[in-house]
């Protein structure tokens, strides 16, 4: 009996094929290690440790109505978003963040505007750690990350500094609502009836968008720094079949 039909090319030997065949792709050589996971994990949760405890502190001086303040309100939604991350980094299969950076630079931009505003247009009295905590030392804390940690900052796309401005007008109608609901603005530059308000709006809008460029370029050269090359070399700084390749081989 013929080990094969007359004619037709023998059957390879066993194995050859696996030896002909493309090696697999590597499982993910660019993944965080356990200490970059650590490190920032620990760094997001100080971020929120010192957030929500200047909001706690705030909101048993002066009530829950002190939320309605943006330096509040900010450091509350920084610390809660990055204690998330924190617990986030350790999840398995995932990066220390989120693939999409927008969330994150919504609040880039909200606390960067507690600050500027703080100093710019009121008192800049930072001698109580509520106000050292909401107006100065989080708004910087949340910039360092940004420069420093995660990776979904390499990811921005032109178009995102204006998205960015999503998160300060929906404040804005929260402060005009209840100005209006109060009979007193929130803020004394937020009145529609100042005659400077829509300059100050309009200067505010530029300098966001002006900032979450910034942001985009601080972005880029985190990519740069990390692994040598820009935006054009490399579609994103997250896998699209990380996780599929490792559930297969697990």
């Amino acid at each position: 009996m013929q080990p094969h039909p007359a004619g037709a090319a023998p059957l390879p030997p066993p194995g050859a094929l696996a030896t002909s065949s493309t090696p697999p792709r590597t499982l993910d050589p660019d993944r965080p290690s356990v200490l970059t996971r650590a490190v920032t994990s620990l760094w997001r949760l100080a971020i929120a440790i010192i957030a929500l405890y200047a909001v706690y502190l705030t909101v048993s001086d002066n009530g829950v109505d002190s939320l309605y303040n943006l330096s509040q309100l900010s450091a509350l939604i920084a610390g809660v978003y990055f204690g998330v991350l924190a617990i986030y980094a350790w999840i398995p299969r995932r990066r220390v963040d989120e693939p999409s950076p927008v969330v994150r630079l919504w609040i880039v931009i909200l606390t960067s505007i507690t600050c500027g505003v703080y100093f710019a247009r009121m008192s800049g009295d930072v001698s109580g750690f509520e106000s050292l905590a909401v107006h100065l030392v989080v708004p910087l804390m949340v910039i360092v990350d940004w420069c420093l940690f995660g990776r979904n900052q390499e990811d921005m796309a032109g178009w995102h500094p204006f998205i960015g401005l999503v998160a300060p007008l929906a404040y804005l109608g929260v402060a005009l609502w209840r100005g209006s609901d109060t009979g007193t603005p929130l803020y004394y530059f937020l009145d529609p009836g100042r005659s400077d308000f829509f300059m100050f709006l309009g200067v505010m809008i530029i300098a966001v968008v002006l900032f979450g460029y910034l942001l985009l370029v601080l972005g880029l050269i985190h990519r740069v720094a990390r692994t040598g090359v820009g935006r054009g070399r490399r579609q994103s700084a997250y896998d699209p079949e990380y996780d599929a390749r490792y559930r297969t081989r697990r």
